[in-house]
């Protein structure tokens, strides 16, 4: 019964993302964000106090103890409750942008550069936005006491009352230029590191490539928007009805902390880095491969590098099969003249698309002799492959008009898709 309900579900999110798919990827975005929050917060709580400390901060561990000694452990949990808000506005935020800005930069040119601008100026204006949520959350977190704690609600009612509504809006050019710089940055890392990882070093595109390169992805965003997080941060507490501006935020800094001093929280920042992309990611490529799961077909369509390495890998095993067992050599290859030319993976992996051929007149009765011999076939590439959920073969020769045109409607929606999966990749860090 529960299985049941549990394909009838997909089934109904399939459904939608194929039929949404912008809505499917605000939701699916605004969800993985929210959650990666939730679970980062205390590292931000960390971050913020070591910012906050001036030329008396501690490292990463001592701070912890410090929060956890004097005020508790639920004072990790500070400011919690905005921190979600503004993740789930956000990052739903970024995915409704991206698209229109990208249609008004360039309609046509689906370059890097183009993507990279999108992503740019939409999370700008989402972070100028929620720039309120934000300004609470690190209010919150920077407090102290060991009371009565505020609610958001009432911090940000004394906001407006101590500094007037624009007081919520403190601190939105450093927001904006923290935004922008963080999808730059994440966006000439994160591909470009997990393509050295899975292509040059071979690795599966799963958990474990997931948590390297997301390290590695989290050390170059944090190096390069300390000090913007760091001038956020301070700008934030500046709780005077006049404010300041960024670059004498920026002068005061340095000239009371030194170049030290603008990356402070660099260690928590990191921490929190690696863990957000990680959460961020993984949602996202689960959201998108759950979308496109019974859309794909045929073999001509988009893969994943994953996807391409256990294609070849059962191609590969396939022709040594025939190479090994004399009657399907015969059969196939010597009376059907036969030859497999590519293999497509569905997002699963359970399904291969078989591209094939036959250098012989008669293509029915090859047909037919491969459709006698495909329950061997699987047998033995399955063997083969030490695994007992070997793929489906799906054998295809040509595209007739059917194929074509769906082909054509798999590609609207995949690059529909692609700027939710761009928008995912680069709004997971926060």
């Amino acid at each position: 019964m529960a299985s049941t309900v549990l394909a009838d579900d997909r089934t109904a999110l399939q459904e939608f993302g194929k039929q949404y798919p912008t809505a499917a990827g605000f939701a699916a975005s605004s969800a993985s964000v929210a959650t990666a929050t939730f679970l980062t917060n205390w590292i931000d709580v960390i971050k913020v106090r070591q910012q906050l400390a001036g030329n008396e901060s501690r490292n990463m561990a001592s701070t912890l103890v410090d929060i956890v000694r004097g005020e508790g452990v639920m004072a990790l949990n500070k400011g919690v409750t905005p921190a979600v808000a503004r993740g789930m506005l956000y990052g739903g935020m970024r995915i409704g942008l991206y698209t229109p800005i990208k249609q008004v930069l360039s309609p046509e040119d689906n370059s890097l550069i183009i993507k990279i601008a999108s992503g740019m100026t939409s999370g700008s204006i989402a972070a100028a936005v929620c720039n309120p949520t934000d300004l609470v959350k690190t209010r919150m977190q920077a407090a102290s006491n060991q009371g009565t704690q505020r609610s958001p609600m009432q911090v940000a009612r004394s906001i407006v009352q101590t500094e007037g509504v624009k007081g919520l809006w403190k601190g939105t050019t450093p927001s904006m230029m923290r935004a922008a710089l963080l999808t730059a940055a994440q966006c000439a890392t994160y591909d470009e590191v997990k393509t050295f990882f899975t292509r040059s070093l071979q690795w599966d595109d799963g958990i474990k490539t997931h948590l390297a390169v997301s390290g590695v992805a989290g050390l170059v965003t944090t190096t390069v928007i300390a000090p913007v997080d760091m001038v956020k941060t301070h700008m934030f507490m500046n709780q005077s009805s006049e404010g300041t501006t960024f670059t004498k935020c920026f002068a005061d800094i340095y000239r009371s902390q030194g170049l030290r001093g603008l990356f402070k929280g660099w260690s928590a920042n990191w921490a929190r880095q690696g863990p957000m992309t990680t959460v961020s990611m993984r949602q996202s490529d689960l959201h998108l491969d759950c979308i496109l799961y019974n859309f794909i077909f045929h073999p001509n369509c988009v893969m994943s590098i994953r996807q391409k390495r256990f294609g070849a890998t059962v191609l590969r095993t396939m022709q040594a099969v025939l190479q090994k067992n004399d009657t399907l050599f015969q059969s196939l290859v010597k009376d059907g003249g036969i030859c497999f030319r590519e293999i497509r993976m569905s997002p699963d992996n359970t399904k291969a698309f078989v591209l094939w051929d036959t250098y012989k007149e008669d293509t029915m009765h090859a047909s037919e002799v491969l459709r006698q011999h495909t329950g061997t076939l699987k047998h033995l590439v399955s063997k083969a492959l030490a695994t007992k959920k070997a793929p489906y073969f799906e054998f295809v020769a040509n595209f007739d008009d059917e194929v074509v045109r769906r082909r054509e409607e798999y590609g609207k929606l995949q690059r529909k898709l692609d700027g939710i999966r761009l928008e995912d990749s680069d709004q997971s860090i926060l």
